[in-house]
């Protein structure tokens, strides 16, 4: 699984739901990978971050274990597919987030086990 984590007061789009805009959508670029010959059913839902001196990026697989659904705050979990050549992927992630919460920390994972390598998210370009 990744983690993905973001301050509320500058993530646009949970600032969106906090104005009582109709959703809020968590939007990843995806490294296109024109060998593969697949689409991946990957979910995303959110969940408690762990607590961290270095912040989300220090943490390993080794640092956190999270299971989908058990772990998700809400109980919500939302579906999104990923093709070889899809380019950027938003997720509705409206009933995910906590207006009380400084951040929001998100869970992606493929529920489904594979031996193909995995894709490549990024929450920005630079």
């Amino acid at each position: 699984f990744a983690l993905v984590q973001f301050p509320i007061a500058e993530n646009k789009a949970v600032i969106d739901s906090l104005k009582n805009e109709p959703t809020s959508l968590l939007c990843l670029h995806h490294v296109q990978n024109t060998e593969a010959d697949r689409v991946v059913t990957y979910s995303v839902c959110a969940v408690t971050p762990p607590d961290l001196q270095g912040g989300i990026e220090s943490l390993t697989g080794a640092d956190v274990t999270y299971t989908m659904p058990a772990d998700c705050t809400t109980g919500d979990v939302s579906n999104f597919d990923v093709s070889p050549n899809t380019e950027q992927i938003c997720v509705d992630v409206t009933g995910m987030v906590d207006k009380n919460q400084e951040f929001v920390t998100f869970m992606i994972d493929n529920m489904n086990e594979s031996d193909q390598p995995g894709d490549r998210f990024y929450t920005r370009f630079d």
